[in-house]
């Protein structure tokens, strides 16, 4: 864009009287406002400051409220290596939000005075997102994820939620109204609604509602379009669907979603795309010997392109135990490569660090070795 990029000396040797102004997300704010304080800054030059404080904490323990079918957690421990916190939850919503709140509030007091992992969150130790460093004062939630599982028309191979008792989503509305009225929310709170499909749950308008005016991200099988999704999605760039689509092919699609609908899906990713402001996301899940071949990666591109869907995330079958076979990460590369000479984004993260998280080391390792030689 041709603007200048000053370093902090440089800041101070040509502007001495200068003020900052911070335009990153709230959730970053307090690592860049404690490097500042660090770097000799006051925070009366800092104009939009928020208070911090520095210790040994967990960012989803700060920031997340994750509503699930029977229960209320903040991460998915680690990618199931470890075991989050949980709060199992009943009808009464007052009581579920303040053993949360409870909860969080004595993991964060442990976290904070002791060295050693103690009773209420032992359940995170060896989590390697517990470190120290900035955190805001004043803790307010600033994601909420709907997980809980309401339905779906679909039968996809890996699905662990179709196990799970299905949850009425005016609850989730009822929590989600209780946390707002009792000023729990953070002023930029993110909403995620995932699992089953909001498309043929029956209070779908009223949860739509309900999250008006918050950005939000919504996985969806694509399945059923969705008129009130396409509001969202040409409102705010911000604002995304995401699509697990798994295939490029209808025959591998019908194997993996146990339904015959890709030629739907296409339909409707075109519909939600037209927008034009690239908040439509695809997903490919890698699933060893069934969609790691060239007919289905070939085509997941072609479903990208054609349907005007300019990112897309590669993900891990969290239901796969152990390594994945040679074709299998050969796969992955492949993809990541055809992304990338399609300008199609990798979602997750800028660049691949997010496979490190998603993929077992042993596995990211393979990937990132094959990228390193293309």
């Amino acid at each position: 864009m041709g603007l200048p990029v000053f370093s902090l000396e440089e800041v101070r040797q040509k502007y001495p009287d200068f003020s900052i102004y911070l335009t990153l997300h709230d959730v970053n704010k307090p690592q860049v406002i404690g490097f500042l304080l660090e770097s000799g800054i006051t925070k009366e030059q800092i104009l939009n400051y928020i208070p911090v404080e520095k210790y040994r904490g967990c960012p989803y323990i700060e920031d997340l409220f994750i509503f699930r079918s029977d229960s209320i957690v903040w991460c998915c421990s680690d990618f199931n290596k470890c075991k989050s916190p949980v709060i199992k939850t009943e009808k009464n919503v007052a009581k579920n939000v303040n053993n949360f709140i409870s909860l969080r509030n004595k993991i964060i007091k442990e976290l904070k005075n002791s060295e050693s992992i103690p009773v209420f969150s032992k359940s995170c130790a060896g989590c390697p997102e517990i470190v120290e460093k900035y955190y805001k004062t004043e803790r307010k939630i600033s994601f909420v994820n709907y997980t809980g599982f309401s339905g779906c028309q679909f039968k996809c191979s890996y699905c662990v939620e179709i196990k799970v008792p299905q949850v009425n989503l005016t609850d989730f509305c009822e929590t989600f109204e209780f946390l707002k009225e009792h000023n729990y929310l953070d002023k930029k709170v993110w909403v995620t609604l995932s699992a089953g499909e909001i498309a043929v749950d029956p209070n779908r308008d009223k949860v739509i509602e309900t999250i008006k005016g918050y950005n939000v991200s919504i996985f969806s099988n694509g399945g059923i379009f969705y008129d009130k999704i396409e509001h969202l999605l040409a409102a705010d760039s911000k604002n995304s669907i995401c699509v697990s689509v798994d295939a490029g092919t209808r025959e591998t699609f019908k194997k993996i979603k146990g339904v015959d609908k890709f030629n739907e899906v296409r339909k409707n990713l075109k519909l939600y795309s037209r927008s034009g402001n690239g908040n439509v996301v695809l997903k490919y899940i890698i699933l060893d010997g069934i969609n790691d071949n060239d007919a289905d990666i070939e085509g997941f591109i072609e479903l990208c392109k054609e349907t005007g869907v300019r990112r897309a995330r590669v993900a891990r079958d969290s239901t796969f135990k152990g390594n994945y076979k040679e074709r299998t990460i050969n796969a992955v590369v492949d993809l990541l490569r055809k992304m990338r000479e399609n300008n199609i984004v990798n979602d997750t993260v800028v660049g691949y660090d997010s496979l490190r998280d998603i993929f077992n080391k042993t596995d990211y390792d393979r990937i990132m070795e094959r990228l390193d030689r293309i």
